[in-house]
């Protein structure tokens, strides 16, 4: 959420726009911009502005058209999810969109199926992944109306990435169940990630089909039974890299870990240049760790067992123990 999110505490409740130093910090060297709750005093040509400020810094930044609200249609640049994916650059699909959660459009079948297929023709016109990347809320429906729509309209499980599926038992259940048919499913790297995780992996669901991300600077409201709002909070660029200590902590190995924050999303996504990997001719996206303690070993005196000490994106130094790179108006003066 690089431009900020949230919005459902009212005025005032948006979450802070994104911060290059901070997401530096969290080791990130690629970004995917969303929309969500709010895409009334958000706009997607916003998104698209920020995104392309990002692509000057030494990070690299994509973005998702469309929003949680997807009628009467989604929110878009050209008119059409189809042609902003087709057509900008930056663009490889569409999302947040809402699912089994109230704050969503409430799409039938049938409009998910076509926004499904939209995604896909419009990905195959840019050489893009075309995904909808879909938000799901803890309505009981869960995954059943996008199994339908793919049913519907004939698309492979793979244009559809469910996220937030660590929300519920029910529904990281489900989400298995998805992974097990051949989809891809995101976990967000909150508490319960190392948990769901790691049940995956237990499992023998196909590993490189996990998905993890940090959902950066999106709000993170709690509701009561009523859908009234009790808490509210943003989630940090830090998460993954807590994640991946969690992972380790659990007794796996980096060669496990860490693909599930970067060739396994990168591969989903269909990214460019090498995205997620250390590639010849591609983009020289590389993070130095330092490990100070074997693997499941109890963390040290700071709770931390792996260490970002350099990153470089694009073959820039951007963060190290001594510096980190920042944007244009951080740290500027009164």
């Amino acid at each position: 959420h690089v431009t900020g999110g949230g919005g459902e505490k009212g005025p005032g409740s948006r979450t802070p726009a994104a911060k290059l130093s901070e997401m530096l910090q969290g080791g990130l060297s690629t970004v995917v911009g969303v929309l969500g709750t709010d895409s009334i005093s958000l706009s997607v040509e916003t998104l698209a502005n920020t995104v392309a400020g990002l692509n000057r810094l030494p990070i690299t930044a994509y973005m998702y058209t469309g929003a949680y609200r997807s009628v009467p249609a989604s929110p878009t640049i050209t008119g059409s999810v189809m042609k902003d994916i087709a057509l900008l650059d930056s663009v490889i699909g569409v999302g947040e969109v809402a699912v089994a959660d109230f704050r969503g459009s409430q799409l039938t079948v049938q409009q998910l199926a076509t926004l499904i297929s939209d995604a896909q023709v419009g990905g195959l016109l840019g050489g893009k992944a075309g995904v909808v990347y879909a938000h799901l809320g803890n309505n009981d429906e869960m995954l059943s109306g996008l199994k339908e729509a793919l049913r519907i309209s004939g698309v492979g499980i793979q244009q559809v990435i469910p996220t937030h599926v660590s929300r519920t038992a029910a529904l990281t259940a489900a989400a298995g169940e998805w992974l097990a048919a051949g989809g891809y499913a995101d976990i967000t790297a909150g508490s319960r990630a190392a948990d769901v995780a790691a049940g995956y992996l237990e499992q023998g669901l196909p590993r490189d089909h996990i998905l993890v991300s940090s959902d950066a600077y999106g709000s993170m409201p709690r509701f009561d039974a009523q859908k009234r709002l009790i808490g509210f909070d943003y989630a940090r660029p830090s998460r993954l890299i807590s994640f991946l200590n969690n992972m380790l902590a659990k007794g796996y190995d980096l060669a496990t870990a860490l693909p599930l924050v970067t060739i396994n999303p990168a591969t989903a996504l269909r990214l460019p240049r090498g995205k997620g990997q250390l590639l010849e001719e591609g983009d020289a996206d590389v993070a130095v760790w330092a490990l100070h303690s074997p693997q499941g070993a109890e963390p040290d005196a700071s709770g931390t067992l792996l260490e970002l000490r350099h990153l470089y994106n694009r073959g820039v130094l951007a963060r190290s123990p001594e510096c980190v790179a920042k944007d244009m108006f951080e740290d500027a003066p009164p």
